[in-house]
């Protein structure tokens, strides 16, 4: 696959991680778009995992939108890693509004932008 979608309400963190075990294999990958809004299911943990594990090599296109979750700097971190490890990126949209993250999420996006 080309793109990674995952959009709507996450209920259960598991789903993530189940998506985080199978973007490994997507070395290819050059969009993503998460977007997560307001899902009790988006847990520190299972976000980060997933930006973890997606291969920066081709990215051109990150778009990560995760309003009112429990988000916090590990999550944020890992983007701002991402970011930082996508040598092609081109395009970035991210919106953290009503998250908990904090300055060292700032400190790793200012670093990746």
């Amino acid at each position: 696959a080309k793109s990674l979608s995952a959009q709507g309400p996450v209920e259960d963190p598991a789903s993530i991680l189940q998506l985080a075990s199978r973007v490994k294999c997507c070395e290819h990958l050059s969009a993503v778009l998460l977007d997560w809004g307001g899902s009790v299911g988006v847990t520190d943990s299972a976000a980060s995992r997933l930006l973890n594990e997606l291969p920066p090599t081709h990215l051109e296109t990150v778009v990560v939108i995760l309003r009112e979750t429990a988000v916090h700097d590990e999550t944020g971190v890992a983007l701002g890693n991402l970011l930082s490890n996508s040598c092609n990126l081109k395009k970035a949209g991210i919106i953290l509004h009503h998250s908990a993250v904090g300055d060292e999420t700032g400190i790793a996006l200012g670093r990746a932008l």
